[in-house]
């Protein structure tokens, strides 16, 4: 099988979860390489740079051109197809897959594949920006919506992901395969109190803190976070709070918010944070929170599980799915819920442990060597 990839995700310079995924899977794939299996990669930009290491997963053909010139074109159905480009590098795949819906051409001939991660900018477009929602989001929404008629194979990240795009179009339901992700081994990997004060340091964190990952923006819900913080540190002013992310839409009004808090000493944001650090940011933790409003996976609670950390996370899209009985799960809009399970699991011990036990025991039932084998074995009946 000669199969064609778009890596341009991977030339974001911070890899959000649609890169990790792609890495991944792509990784996953290596190990088979030569078994029947050839792969081609497409990258675009006038000079090719890297948001991490990708030189090792196969040839890459890169058609060197503005993004916003090669989108423009796609987005009109002009300009060389995806699958030319990687012909023209002597790469003529049978089937390309997208790892992420985008702008994209491809040749009538080429068998096409997708994954689609989630539907937020269908059912909450008032989480993206004006510009977005006018510019990228309006083709992405056109194309669930209407097109995709000639792709063979439509993966999910999640059967709620599965569930959502079949109900939007039951055309195309038949194509749909639900494949769960996975979580990086070395999350299991016990951390040690010297890797875990290095991080500490390295950030300038407290001993004991509450910990949440993700782009600051609307849809990742940190203004509940910070009002329950600031009410748990009413009735105990020893906690801290952790946020690692980078600033995304609308994060002016979350940095307003607190700077006009009693407790705002207590909050730390510490911005991006690389993926060498992140099993000791969790393992430091005393409780990992994800109150989030929207997922279509949701990667941190299931590392955090896997650190062994307890796990708070909302009640709402795919994030029940990933998480099981494996973490505590509290309603996005109610925020004495966290108020109320934050205190209670911080003065419960025993309940800390067995909670998280049992996050690390679901969270040991995600693999992406799994994940890419059923990946290919979809790929294979195409």
């Amino acid at each position: 099988m000669k199969l064609g990839v778009d890596i341009r995700c991977l030339q974001d310079r911070h890899w959000t979860g649609v890169a990790l995924y792609t890495r991944n899977i792509l990784k996953q794939f290596t190990v088979i390489l030569g078994q029947d299996l050839e792969i081609g990669l497409f990258a675009n930009a006038l000079k090719l740079t890297w948001g991490g290491k990708v030189d090792d997963l196969g040839l890459i053909a890169c058609s060197h051109l503005p993004n916003s010139l090669l989108n423009s074109l796609w987005q009109v159905n002009l300009g060389p197809a995806l699958d030319t480009i990687l012909t023209k590098h002597n790469f003529k795949p049978r089937i390309v897959w997208l790892p992420n819906l985008h702008f994209f051409k491809l040749s009538p001939q080429v068998i096409k594949a997708v994954t689609i991660h989630d539907l937020s900018f269908i059912h909450f477009p008032q989480f993206f920006s004006w510009k977005k929602r006018v510019w990228y989001l309006n083709y992405i929404t056109k194309q669930v919506r209407y097109g995709l008629k000639d792709f063979s194979l439509i993966l999910t990240i999640s059967q709620h992901t599965a569930d959502d795009f079949s109900n939007l179009r039951p055309d195309l339901a038949k194509r749909v395969v639900a494949i769960k992700l996975g979580v990086n081994k070395e999350f299991f990997i016990s951390q040690n109190p010297t890797q875990i004060q290095a991080v500490k340091a390295k950030f300038n964190l407290p001993d004991n803190y509450l910990l949440t990952v993700g782009t600051l923006e609307p849809r990742k819900n940190h203004l509940l976070l910070l009002k329950v913080f600031e009410e748990l540190c009413r009735q105990d002013n020893s906690l801290s709070l952790v946020i690692a992310g980078v600033r995304g839409w609308q994060w002016k009004p979350i940095i307003n918010f607190w700077q006009k808090m009693v407790y705002k000493d207590k909050v730390h944001f510490i911005g991006y944070v690389a993926h060498s650090d992140k099993a000791a940011l969790y393992a430091g933790a005393q409780l990992f929170l994800y109150p989030s409003f929207y997922e279509g996976f949701g990667f941190p609670p299931l590392e955090a599980m896997a650190c062994g950390v307890p796990t708070l996370v909302s009640s709402v899209s795919s994030l029940p799915e990933v998480v099981q009985d494996g973490a505590v799960l509290l309603d996005p809009w109610i925020p004495d819920e966290w108020l109320y399970t934050i205190r209670y699991i911080l003065d419960n011990k025993d309940y800390a442990s067995k909670l998280a036990k049992r996050g690390q025991d679901v969270a040991r039932g995600y693999s992406w060597a799994d994940t890419a084998n059923k990946i290919l074995t979809e790929f294979n009946k195409l």
